[in-house]
């Protein structure tokens, strides 16, 4: 699999990386730089090293329910990194609407 960039709030949060036996992120340096940056998920914590544990594979696979369709060998690798970053993307946004939902509410105000 091509890497893939995974885009937060319309900016570049970092890159998927899939070897065939592993999937591998890394958060994006200027996206670490951000002192309001949030990770996307408890499992995958803010850190310049690569994470390829399995919190990687727990959350990024369950971002790709076309996973036939990935898999398949006939389908164009265009189509398939299109499907994964369309999910990625997605499901990243929703989880920081809903982070930023919840550190507004727990907020002095």
């Amino acid at each position: 699999m091509n890497p893939l960039i995974v885009h937060l709030h319309g900016r570049r949060g970092g890159v998927l990386k899939d070897d065939g036996r592993r999937m591998v992120f890394r958060y994006d340096a200027a996206w670490l730089a951000d002192t309001g940056a949030l990770p996307l998920s408890r499992q995958l914590p803010l850190q310049s090293e690569p994470l390829e544990d399995q919190g990687v594979n727990v959350f990024f696979g369950g971002l790709l329910p076309e996973a036939d369709a990935i898999g398949n060998p006939l389908a164009l690798p265009e189509l398939q990194n299109e499907i994964i970053r369309h999910r990625v993307t997605q499901r990243a946004e929703k989880m920081l609407e809903h982070l930023d939902k919840i550190k507004g509410e727990i907020s002095p105000h």
